[in-house]
């Protein structure tokens, strides 16, 4: 099992305003929460999520699949299905809108950790033992 933290990170020079128009002429449902916006589309088998702000005048977005069933970074894509849909979907509609955007791929795992989680079975009760024996003694 590869294991990849490589977050899907968008830079977008505009407005909140306009990146909500965006999200929801792509079918998004938004939200506002305490000090940034939640745009959620739901699929069969999870949801695309997109949560956010303001940051240094442009819009900071962190962009990710979560699965039905998910906790942290378990059963969230960071990186395959956000890209798809952000190469397929989203990109046209900003260069379309002429805004200007960057996507950064930030990787927030240490190397040590990494290692380790890629010897995870993938079954729900090899993480779930992992988990029970390994973070909950963290925590």
């Amino acid at each position: 099992m590869s294991f990849d933290t490589g977050l899907m990170d968008l830079y977008i020079d505009t407005t909140e305003n306009k990146i909500i128009e965006i999200f929801e002429s792509l079918g998004f449902k938004l939200t506002r929460e305490n000090n940034y916006f939640s745009a959620k589309l739901e699929q069969p088998d999870g949801r695309f999520h997109a949560m956010f702000s303001r940051l240094n005048g442009k819009i900071y977005c962190d962009f990710h699949f979560d699965n039905k069933k998910h906790w942290l970074f378990f059963g969230v894509d960071y990186k395959k299905k956000p890209k798809d849909f952000f190469n397929k979907k989203l990109r046209k509609v900003l260069e379309d809108k002429k805004l200007q955007f960057e996507v950064k791929e930030v990787n927030c795992l240490p190397e040590e950790i990494k290692l380790y989680l890629e010897d995870l079975s993938c079954s729900t009760l090899g993480v779930e033992f992992i988990f029970k024996s390994y973070f909950l003694p963290l925590l």
